[in-house]
């Protein structure tokens, strides 16, 4: 397969800017996965331009680990391992300094915002979150379509769930 450079700068940057022992195979598609989605929503296209397959612990790019292997390859990461609370995790980190050649700074902020957000959840938390209907939807190892995510919510489907968001709240705290 042919890896588009920009897609490998956008692996890069990723780990460029996590701490290598929080950013394993799952987080780093969850990072790319809501990052591509969002900036479909709001300019029509993602920012990997690749595609991804369902999978049990949710999206994932399409031909991922022959990704990984061709850029180690190339000397963009290193790939090691560690063994933690029974599984084996990958451990991705770059070995060269980031160089911002592809990525507009839109894309930048949007990958910063969603590397806290997801670095800061547990990998099961952050799994679970993307196993929405759409994912639910696509048979095993099927591409999962950015469109349906990407359908921006009526002003009345909004007021509605807010409505059983403040529900919840009362009955639960």
């Amino acid at each position: 397969m042919d890896f588009t450079e920009k897609l490998k700068k956008v692996v890069q940057y990723v780990a460029f800017r996590c701490d290598p022992y929080y950013l394993g195979d799952v987080r780093l598609n969850k990072i790319l996965w809501k990052a591509d989605v969002l900036m479909h929503m709001e300019r029509g296209e993602s920012i990997t331009g690749w595609r991804y397959l369902k999978f049990p612990l949710g999206p994932m790019l399409d031909d991922y680990y022959t990704l990984l292997r061709k850029m180690e390859s190339e000397g963009m990461l290193s790939l090691a391992y560690v063994y933690e609370d029974n599984c084996k995790k990958r451990i991705i980190e770059t070995n060269e300094f980031y160089n911002n050649d592809l990525l507009s700074p839109e894309e930048m902020k949007v990958l910063d915002e969603f590397i806290i957000y997801v670095t800061s959840k547990s990998t099961r938390e952050i799994s679970d979150e993307t196993h929405d209907m759409f994912y639910e939807m696509t048979g095993d190892r099927e591409e999962i379509p950015f469109g349906p995510v990407s359908v921006e919510p009526s002003e009345e489907a909004i007021q509605w769930a807010q409505g059983v968001m403040k529900e919840y709240d009362q009955v639960h705290t």
